[in-house]
């Protein structure tokens, strides 16, 4: 198995990663898993998707991560051509756009996170081409964009779930941070953006070793996902 490398981004960290056949070794910036993430929960997090598609101690994996915002005025600052694998997880609506069209441009493959948001049920996630999702506020502007754009096909994940509708009390003080024309800015509960990650992750892995086994999130909620079968 040659080296396939990919990247991903969260909030303003960028990580690239490169994954060939080994014997599990995983390392951070230069350092083991362990003396990275020292948390024995932080290290199960991240060894939890190669558990799923059964692939624990069977590639090594290499991360370097650096902090930088993508952003259309950035979009030069990173070559997409030396990657297999882009992860979408960007928040602001032009950057998740320039991402996905310079990863079109570029025929790397890319899975995007729709909203996640205002969200209790971390069972409500789905993984399907962009044209198929329904419910999520984010997903409906990413498909409008999409098209406007030419772009046919976009692996995402998303929510069947209706959003929490919330409001700030009239006293709040968070009012004078908040857009003109907004009462209330999206909240997140830990456990449900995380499930998120675990299942973009688990695509990623299945997509990029080729493995065609049945989703365990399938298992437990239901019917096979979309794209993971």
């Amino acid at each position: 198995m040659e080296v396939i490398n990919a990247i991903g981004r969260r909030k303003a960290a960028i990580a690239r990663v490169f994954v060939k056949e080994g014997k599990g070794d995983i390392t951070i910036n230069g350092r083991e898993l362990a003396n990275y993430f020292p948390s024995s929960m932080l290290q199960f997090v991240v060894n939890q998707p190669l558990n799923t598609v059964n692939a624990a101690g069977k590639y090594d994996i290499k991360v370097n991560l650096k902090e930088i915002f993508y952003l259309p005025e950035s979009r030069n600052d990173i070559d997409f051509s030396a990657f297999d694998y882009v992860v979408d997880a960007i928040d602001t609506v032009s950057g998740k756009i320039e991402l996905i069209m310079k990863s079109e441009r570029e025929k790397t493959r890319i899975i995007s996170s729709m909203g996640a948001g205002n969200k209790l049920d971390p069972t409500a996630f789905r993984v399907g081409d962009i044209s198929e999702t329904t419910v999520c506020p984010l997903a409906r502007i990413i498909r409008k964009e999409c098209k406007k754009r030419g772009i046919r096909r976009l692996k995402v994940v998303y929510s069947t779930e209706d959003p929490i509708k919330t409001t700030l009390p009239p006293d709040d003080p968070a009012w004078a941070e908040l857009p003109e024309g907004r009462n209330a800015l999206p909240g997140s509960v830990c456990f449900v953006p995380a499930v998120a990650g675990m299942i973009i992750a688990g695509e990623v892995i299945k997509d990029i070793i080729g493995n065609k086994g049945v989703n365990c999130m399938a298992q437990i909620n239901g019917p096979p996902l979309r794209g993971a079968v």
